[in-house]
């Protein structure tokens, strides 16, 4: 089954909330960490947040301090294992 596209704010938020469940992010960093999910740079996600691209480098900082990781890859390598962990067997 395809997603519409209206349902794409909607998993946004739902991902948001899962975020912020996950290591106590705040709603900006929860944001921050959508963008970065899809793959887009700072300056995009700077763009798309309307936020300075040093204000996104500080949120990130901050993420990978929470996750206890030392670049971007190991963020969502780290938020991928920490969503299929989270997810119960059948």
């Amino acid at each position: 089954m395809r997603n519409k596209p209206q349902d794409k704010p909607r998993r946004i938020i739902e991902n948001n909330a899962h975020y912020m469940s996950i290591a106590d992010f705040t709603p900006r960093e929860a944001d921050v960490l959508a963008e970065l999910q899809c793959g887009h740079p700072n300056k995009v996600i700077a763009c798309k947040l309307n936020l300075s691209d040093h204000t996104v480098k500080m949120h990130l900082q901050h993420i990978m301090r929470k996750l206890q990781v030392q670049n971007r890859t190991e963020v969502v390598a780290r938020l991928g294992q920490r969503v299929t962990s989270d997810i119960p067997a059948q």
